[in-house]
């Protein structure tokens, strides 16, 4: 995530940053754009990431019939630096939640996972959003579905929360 000074850093983890939350940081930088609100700076990564991979194919496919384009996404590990400079951190499952937090202790204040958003609770099957890694364009379709359902939910308080003033974030 590219640092630019007061702008609210949303970040989005999975695992290997070629599947969902690429698609998730298309979708929000798609929802931004429709409100022509420019105060949120959007990035992801992933927990088991290797630096410098496309999305998958089935994911770019999936955001390009909803009209975002990826393609010019390249995965990124997860780091501390990463973290850190997140001002909200949105994990596809809990285990992207937890390494989040083993990497840095200030994000257990800002790290959630995106389905219980802005519940802090344990993950359970409604709130983990499945890895389509592997799977055909309907798995990834429906992991573009869920991911969409709850962007759209939260959507309204990312934009109150990028709109505070810097030190009460």
């Amino acid at each position: 995530m590219e640092n630019k000074a007061g702008r609210f850093k949303v970040l989005f983890v999975c695992t290997g940053n070629t599947c969902r939350s690429p698609m998730a940081a298309g979708l929000m930088k798609k929802l931004l754009l429709e409100t022509d609100f420019d105060g949120i700076e959007v990035g992801s990564a992933g927990t088991g990431a290797l630096n410098g991979w496309p999305a998958a194919p089935h994911a770019l496919e999936v955001t390009k019939n909803w009209g975002i384009d990826i393609s010019a996404h390249r995965s990124r590990a997860l780091d501390r630096e990463i973290v850190e400079q997140a001002d909200l951190i949105l994990c596809m499952a809990a285990e992207h939640d937890r390494a989040a937090r083993q990497l840095s202790a200030s994000s257990g204040r800002k790290s959630y996972l995106l389905a219980s958003y802005p519940q802090k609770s344990e993950e359970t099957p409604l709130a983990r959003i499945e890895d389509p890694m592997g799977g055909d364009l309907e798995v990834y379709e429906k992991a573009f579905m869920k991911i969409d359902e709850h962007l759209r939910r939260i959507f309204g308080d990312l934009l109150e929360r990028a709109r505070e003033p810097e030190e009460g974030r």
